[in-house]
């Protein structure tokens, strides 16, 4: 996806991949109990995951990330 990105000249490649991710992240975060579930290290582990690549991602567009919110 980045290498597209690159190729064609179109940053909205990973716009759309960022917004689709943080929308299943969303869903998955709705429905799911992260704290105290059954799944916890299982989720934590997805939640740091989600937000290394999203970081990542706004960083390759030059979007600075806050560090907590």
């Amino acid at each position: 996806m980045i290498a597209r990105a690159y190729q064609d000249h179109a940053p909205h490649h990973i716009c759309t991949y960022l917004y689709l991710l943080a929308g299943e992240y969303n869903s998955l975060y709705a429905k799911e109990k992260f704290i105290g579930g059954d799944n916890e290290a299982l989720l934590l582990g997805l939640t740091e995951a989600v937000n290394i690549i999203l970081k990542n991602g706004l960083n390759l567009l030059g979007i600075n990330t806050p560090e907590e919110m």
